[in-house]
């Protein structure tokens, strides 16, 4: 009795590690993939926006199904893992079927190839050979679909997280850089409250002195009604 096939599995594995450094963590772990025939898929350096945020990055590299255990524990190397899975995907009932479909599509395309040998009318030649371009473009996609499953059961797909341990610090020329555009900013926008403020008074300038004199003329008519109320009164004449 034939032993069954092997499963035909496709792995995706995810490792996040806490890191001392990033930036020589990214350069190790393109050493280890090259190392283990890999490669590098794609790279998100997250740089921290302030100095209370942790500089953090994400890796995704291929390497071939045999390398996966190997490469995952070169990378459990960079520093504490905080988190690892795997993840295994059987494709084998896909590949039998889009095998069995390319078989069936090539037989179609051979019988295809022989009637327009043996037709002779212009129609029929035209017709047959429209079903043939139909037929080697189903087979272009199927065959696609096969060697992407393929590639998928050679190579294993592992996802990379790194965290820096410790938040970075800012520099203090940039901690300086900072104080000088904030006070320069603070600078100007004071210049231009004041300048926004001249310009209202000027314009306001006819009405402020009317006021002002309305002001001065009341306040010296008061003095002197004052001023008449506490004068001594004539004595009439004995």
């Amino acid at each position: 009795m034939p032993l069954p096939a092997q499963p035909q599995l496709a792995k995706t594995a995810e490792i996040t590690v806490e890191v001392n450094t990033i930036d020589q963590s990214i350069d190790t772990i393109k050493t280890i993939s090259r190392q283990k025939q890999g490669d590098i898929l794609s790279l998100n350096d997250r740089l921290p926006a302030n100095e209370h945020e942790h500089h953090t990055a994400f890796i995704q590299i291929r390497v071939p199904q045999q390398q996966l255990d190997p490469t995952l524990e070169a990378l459990s190397q960079l520093g504490e893992v905080q988190q690892r899975s795997l993840t295994a995907e059987d494709v084998s009932a896909q590949l039998v079927d889009h095998q069995a479909r390319l078989r069936n599509l090539r037989k179609t395309e051979t019988t295809l190839l022989e009637i327009m040998d043996r037709s002779g009318g212009v129609a029929d030649v035209l017709k047959v050979a429209q079903e043939l371009s139909n037929i080697r473009n189903s087979i272009e996609q199927i065959d696609a679909q096969l060697q992407a499953l393929q590639n998928r059961v050679a190579y294993s797909t592992i996802n990379i997280n790194l965290e820096e341990a410790i938040a970075t610090s800012r520099a203090p020329s940039t901690q300086l850089q900072t104080t000088w555009e904030n006070a320069t900013y603070s600078l100007r926008r004071s210049t231009v409250d004041l300048m926004q403020l001249g310009i209202w008074l000027m314009v306001y300038s006819p009405y402020l002195l009317l006021l002002g004199g309305a002001v001065a003329t009341w306040h010296h008519w008061r003095r002197k009604a004052r001023q008449s109320n506490t004068s001594p009164s004539s004595e009439p004449n004995g």
